[in-house]
């Protein structure tokens, strides 16, 4: 009894309330299958429920994720996920997971950083429980270069839901980010200490990259669901040949090879190649991570993979482009 009056707050269907969760489950797991359940699920309790606006704002989400993983392509998934938020706000204009999906959306691909900031706020005025808002708005607000709001937002989105594998790994990227290195491993492994399935090993690996552990790096990329991981043997080979450049060019070439529709991360390979210190081949693959409005151009301005770009004129030109402001890690910034 007490399940079906939960369900009702959403839908009058208990197995479109069922299938609801189910999507919500397989979107917290993040890999490309579990997301690719999620659209299943979601779709089912639509179709069980079509005024269902709760699972309309999960599709919406799922779709942005999607293109934020590189595993949709930009153009196709930025139309669904605008078309089924906004028909969760239809449904129901105070849905505060369908203004989170969409301000994510302004600020991932569309680049309106304005309409964003003031969809995140008015969606955690609606809902201040919500954690994936006060997760996502603390990536938005790194990248305006508001570094203390966004400490303070991702450690609300912790506490709210202290056992979800996303929120902790955003928890170990905004140390990293501030090139808090070491800190932001322990955090990671304080995490994977309390539950296993909270680790956040890519994450660990960049920092270890950062601190120039190559041989943790390729260690903590065993069993790592991204591209890159699956040629760990190649590039631990051609670290062993050619020590970090050929690290960072094998990963590359790598990556360069596998872009297609399902995987398309160029601001990764953009990443590499500067770390490998080829300057030509970093801005090549930014310029298509323009063109292609991928997601993850919004954090360049933060990545200290390309700190060694700033000095070059093109820099300041494709930040211009986008719209980003120069932004310096806290440490480096003046009181």
């Amino acid at each position: 009894e007490r399940r079906q009056l939960i369900a009702q707050r959403y839908t009058r269907d208990p197995q479109a309330y069922d299938a609801y969760l189910w999507g919500l489950y397989a979107w917290n797991k993040r890999d490309k299958v579990s997301l690719q359940n999620a659209i299943k699920w979601f779709s089912e309790a639509i179709e069980r429920d079509p005024q269902f606006a709760e699972a309309y704002a999960g599709l919406a989400n799922t779709y942005g994720v999607m293109v934020g993983y590189g595993v949709m392509p930009v153009s196709e998934g930025t139309a669904k996920v605008m078309s089924t938020a906004q028909k969760a706000l239809q449904l129901d204009p105070n849905n505060a997971e369908a203004l989170v999906s969409l301000a994510t959306t302004k600020y991932r691909n569309l680049w309106d950083f304005a309409g964003a900031d003031a969809d995140y706020r008015h969606a955690l005025a609606l809902n201040p429980n919500y954690a994936t808002g006060h997760q996502w708005y603390a990536d938005y607000l790194r990248s305006m270069g508001r570094w203390t709001e966004a400490r303070r937002e991702i450690e609300t989105a912790r506490q709210l839901d202290p056992r979800s594998w996303p929120i902790n790994t955003m928890a170990c990227y905004q140390l990293y980010y501030e090139r808090r290195y070491r800190e932001a491993i322990e955090t990671s492994r304080r995490a994977a200490q309390i539950d296993p399935n909270l680790a956040a090993p890519y994450c660990v690996s960049q920092n270890l990259l950062a601190l120039g552990d190559f041989d943790g790096a390729l260690k903590t990329l065993e069993g790592v669901k991204r591209p890159v991981a699956s040629g760990r043997e190649q590039i631990a080979a051609a670290y062993r040949r050619a020590g970090p450049q050929g690290f960072f060019r094998k990963s590359a070439e790598l990556l360069e090879r596998m872009q297609s529709d399902n995987v398309e991360t160029p601001v990764e390979i953009a990443e590499f190649y500067a770390r490998a210190g080829d300057k030509d081949r970093a801005f090549a693959w930014l310029d298509k991570a323009y063109q292609r409005r991928v997601s993850r151009v919004t954090n360049i301005n933060i990545e200290p993979a390309f700190d060694s770009l700033h000095s070059d004129s093109r820099w300041e030109n494709l930040l211009r482009r986008i719209g980003l402001p120069k932004v310096n890690p806290p440490q480096q910034q003046s009181s």
